[in-house]
């Protein structure tokens, strides 16, 4: 019998959302796996400052439940961290990207989008000067591009860009 509570206790445990962030300088991406014994596997989520001219990005990642704080991004520098999708497959993470005076809020990891077939393990993000480009895990293609904001445009405040 106890060891059935064991069991549960374990599974249990697997299911809580954990979150760690690290910020290092550019390392190449690589698949990323770190699989539970029970339940859902840790995901990695990666973000690069490819920007020209050596220049800075600003960023602030957070979820419903974690605010992994703001960090400034030198040229080619990298953000990442650490976490596990929810028993409701819910975990959603936003970053709000300020760059040039413009800022956007795009969702860098959404589960229903991201968990089964785009990066099921591992999400890589990059900054360039026209937007914020996502990759999947499996071909490392370019699947997902975020544009960055036109503060000229004022039809842009319809699609949820904010700026400073």
């Amino acid at each position: 019998m106890s060891q059935v509570w064991l069991l549960a206790l374990l599974f249990i445990s697997s299911l809580v959302t954990s979150t760690s962030a690290i910020s290092t300088s550019h390392v190449a991406p690589a698949p990323y796996r770190e699989r539970a014994l029970f339940g859902a596997p840790k995901i990695k989520v990666e973000i690069r400052n490819a920007l020209p001219e050596m220049q800075e990005v600003k960023l602030h990642c957070q979820s419903a439940d974690d605010d992994l704080g703001v960090h400034i991004l030198p040229f080619n520098g990298t953000f990442s961290w650490r976490f596990r999708v929810n028993f409701w497959v819910t975990t959603r993470f936003h970053c709000q990207f300020t760059w040039r005076g413009a800022s956007a809020t795009y969702d860098i990891y959404k589960a229903k989008r991201d968990s089964n077939w785009r990066c099921p393990t591992y999400c890589y993000w990059e900054v360039h000067d026209d937007g914020v480009y996502g990759y999947t895990e499996l071909e490392h293609a370019n699947d997902l591009v975020f544009p960055w904001p036109n503060p000229q445009n004022s039809n842009d405040t319809k699609k949820g860009y904010k700026y400073t």
